[in-house]
């Protein structure tokens, strides 16, 4: 198994996110009362470790997404007293995180031997999550939140090999998509920027449960297995 590339730490990178809202001028006093429905857009470090396994031919990989995508997500709040905010909260993301996976091996099949080349690759296309959010008021224009619920992975398994036999080739391939649901747990700061606008950057973390994959030819079973982590940032209107 080739060891995933290390990733940029992203507690620095939240770390630095922290620092950064801290300095973004506030609105209004009392302009922002972080209650009703928002929207917003968020770009975000995706740390997503995907790990493809297919043990009847012996091959495993895993690879980090590492990238930085776009997404979106949008809520409803409640003031609970004076200074604690309860939500709801549904985020959308678009991962692009690829696993592929090569292995040669050198079989006998009925008496004969043949070489096979096999690859597997493993491609999430859609994440999302909903939950619930809890905050308090540290300032009248900053809101320290935690959040958690209900993740969902999309992700599709491709397999193709190539069979060398003496009387000459031949190949195979198949592809099956599935949904991977999990839990998510994260925290940051939002802050008002506005009567209407507010920013906020945020770390979550995400597990999924594993996938197998069934096909019809060698490699047959591939399973899946899928952690990510994030730090966002992002901005959103409240109506």
């Amino acid at each position: 198994m080739r060891a995933a590339r290390s990733p940029l730490p992203l507690a620095a990178l939240f770390a630095a996110a922290l620092a950064a809202a801290a300095l973004l001028p506030a609105g209004a006093a009392g302009a922002q009362t972080f209650s009703g429905f928002y929207a917003g857009a968020h770009g975000l470090y995706d740390g997503t470790v995907s790990t493809a396994n297919a043990a009847d031919v012996s091959l495993a990989e895993s690879a980090r997404g590492k990238r930085f995508v776009w997404g979106g997500y949008a809520g409803y709040n409640v003031r609970v007293g004076a200074d604690v905010v309860l939500g709801l909260e549904t985020t959308l993301s678009l991962p692009k995180t690829a696993t592929e996976a090569r292995k040669v091996l050198q079989e006998t099949i009925d008496g004969a031997s043949v070489t096979t080349d096999a690859r597997v690759a493993l491609n999430a296309t859609l994440a999302g999550s909903a939950g619930l959010r809890l905050g308090y008021l540290v300032t009248p224009q900053t809101l320290a939140f935690v959040a958690g619920g209900v993740a969902a992975l999309r992700e599709e398994a491709s397999v193709s090999a190539t069979y060398q036999k003496p009387n000459g080739a031949s190949s195979a391939a198949w592809s099956l998509k599935a949904n991977h649901i999990g839990w998510t747990l994260g925290g940051g700061l939002e802050r008002a920027i506005g009567e209407k606008w507010t920013t906020r950057i945020e770390y979550a973390y995400s597990n999924y449960a594993d996938k197998s994959y069934v096909g019809p030819t060698s490699p047959k079973t591939v399973s899946s297995t899928t952690r990510a982590t994030s730090a966002r940032m992002g901005l959103s209107y409240n109506f």
